[in-house]
């Protein structure tokens, strides 16, 4: 399904499913009827051995039949019985909370959700139409309005301590002989899908935000050059700035791909046993030309440290940690790699730690440092050449390893950060 399809689909087989047992019970109601009234017969005349209009009733034949009533009764009561409880079993199973009111406001079915997200749910009717059900105004209001109208309704509303986003669909049912027609109430957890939502506007507007800075130089200094009224050095000033600027831009798009497919499992994990120093080996051989260039001191102590990894992904982490640490240290300063097994909550880690003597990070930002676009100090950042992303890039590989990641101060200036990475795969994780 594409577009909105997609969220209106279980709200389709919940109305599906409680109209069937609806129906189910208005079914049984009517074929359970010409039984009894047969039985209340059959009772009657073997009872005072009147005869019926035909003529000739046995009360011996009355009494079979009255018996094979009964049993055919019995047997139809226990197959409707199963059925309906498979239907409560099923409609238990739902995420979605559902409600099922008659017409005169009686609760003919709560799933558990249902009780779980709005309680002992015990209808108040004030009137033909006023009905409270949900200890909620809004809920409340619009399951009146319906029972008035008969007219469907949509809301969301906030609801429970900590508050949760849920949406409840309320639509009408048969009237019958009933003051009002009956309800189908369906209440659903919004709470992830609003804050992705709303994780997706931020990440637009941020993004927006990154790539407007390099491309407003590019325009600029390509409008100055247009005119054509600079020297030979300025010109070739200019230019190295633009290149600069689209450098800059390259590579925010760069990472937001990368984070894009991390994010969406779009690259899968290959995980084999490997050896996290090596892989922290590698990375350091790649960042030394630049931590000279930057007039830093770097040194590595890597231990053997067996871990149940993607080494592409892991790359990824150790290279944006070390590229963090040399863009956020001046000159001077120094870079600290290691790697190293850690035994917590009964498992053995392997851990890769990144330490800097550069500009630290405060304590109330460090639980937010490893969010996209999250900077401390942007205009330093960009100074910097920072996307705003590696972390988040970080965050992402590691958790998908059902890793962790932290930053933490350390003694002196600059900052510490820690990887842990499972040494074995877990009972369930298949090895590549």
């Amino acid at each position: 399904m594409n577009g909105p399809l997609w969220l209106l689909a279980p709200f389709l087989a919940v109305g599906a499913a409680c109209l069937l047992f609806w129906a189910g019970l208005r079914a049984e109601r009517a074929r359970w009827w010409p039984l009894q009234r047969a039985a209340r017969v059959a009772v009657e005349r073997a009872g005072d051995g009147t005869r019926g209009t035909g003529g000739g009733d046995d009360p011996h034949a009355l009494a079979r039949r009255l018996s094979e009533v009964v049993s055919g009764l019995q047997a139809y009561r226990r197959h409707t019985a199963a059925e309906v409880a498979n239907l409560r079993a099923a409609l238990d199973g739902l995420e979605e909370g559902v409600v099922l009111l008659d017409g005169y406001g009686s609760v003919m079915l709560a799933n558990a959700a249902a009780r779980k997200i709005w309680g002992a749910l015990v209808p108040t009717v004030r009137g033909p139409q006023e009905i409270e059900l949900f200890g909620q105004a809004d809920v409340d209001r619009a399951l009146s309005d319906v029972r008035r109208d008969g007219r469907p309704r949509v809301l969301e509303t906030a609801h429970g301590d900590p508050p949760r986003i849920y949406e409840v669909r309320i639509r009408p049912l048969a009237r019958g002989d009933a003051v009002a027609p009956a309800l189908l109430a369906v209440t659903r957890d919004m709470t992830e899908i609003r804050a992705v939502e709303r994780m997706r506007r931020e990440f637009v507007a941020n993004a927006s935000h990154e790539l407007r800075t390099p491309l407003t130089a590019i325009q600029g200094y390509a409008d100055t050059l247009r005119e054509g009224l600079l020297d030979e050095d300025t010109r070739r000033r200019y230019l190295e700035r633009i290149a600069a600027s689209a450098d800059a831009m390259a590579r925010i798009v760069d990472d937001m791909l990368t984070l894009a497919r991390v994010e969406s499992f779009e690259t899968p994990l290959r995980r084999t046993r490997l050896d996290l120093a090596e892989v922290a080996a590698d990375a350091a051989e790649t960042f030394r030309p630049l931590f000279a260039e930057r007039g830093l001191r770097f040194s590595a102590n890597l231990a053997p440290a067996p871990a149940f990894a993607d080494a592409d992904q892991l790359q990824h982490v150790a290279a944006n940690l070390l590229s963090n640490a040399a863009r956020y240290t001046p000159p001077g300063g120094s870079v600290h790699l290691r790697t190293e097994v850690r035994e917590a909550d009964g498992r053995r880690w392997a851990a890769l730690i990144v330490e800097d003597t550069g500009i630290g990070i405060p304590p109330e930002h460090r639980t937010r440092i490893f969010e996209r676009f999250y900077r401390v100090d942007r205009g330093r950042s960009r100074e910097a050449g920072g996307t705003g992303l590696g972390l988040a890039i970080v965050k992402h590989i590691v958790a998908r390893h059902e890793g962790r990641v932290w930053v933490e101060g350390r003694e002196g200036p600059g900052s510490r950060f820690v990887v842990l990475l499972p040494a074995e795969p877990q009972p369930s994780e298949g090895e590549t």
